[in-house]
């Protein structure tokens, strides 16, 4: 292939352009953008809203077509999974996870392999809590 010049955009490859502040639409992609090519991408660099789509800091924002003008015309690529839980948040054996509010939960813990009723010292101190699950396996009883 002849080389004709610098090339400066090859069809399919990302173009990093920069920032994105979001609660001022700076640069402008979502009022009146213009020059904008497909691949072209901005890093998010504070919370707010892209279009209806709520973003965060270090979200990807990535032109899916030329001149773009709508959110459809983009790919959000998240990094960061905000509200999401995960095994560090808690600590303790076995349990389940219930759900006790609106971005509250509770881990409680259980026993599903028991092979005795709970004595009376299986309590709180041990970690059971309402909501926690006993089950004797050999005499094929469940405990609440």
């Amino acid at each position: 292939m002849a080389k004709h010049g610098s090339v400066s955009r090859v069809p399919g490859v990302l173009k990093y352009r920069g920032g994105y502040a979001s609660a001022t639409n700076t640069p402008d992609l979502t009022v009146a953008p213009s020059g904008i090519k497909k691949g072209d991408a901005w890093a998010v660099t504070d919370a707010g809203s892209f279009f209806a789509a709520a973003v965060e800091a270090g979200d990807l924002l990535i032109a899916v077509q030329d001149n773009p003008t709508e959110l459809g015309h983009w790919t959000v690529v998240q990094s960061n999974i905000g509200g999401a839980i995960v095994d560090a948040d808690f600590t303790g054996a076995d349990g389940l996870l219930l759900k006790t509010g609106s971005g509250a939960y509770s881990l409680v813990k259980v026993k599903l392999d028991a092979t005795a009723a709970p004595a009376v010292t299986d309590d709180s101190g041990d970690g059971y809590a309402v909501g926690s699950v006993w089950i004797d396996v050999t005499a094929d009883k469940v405990y609440q």
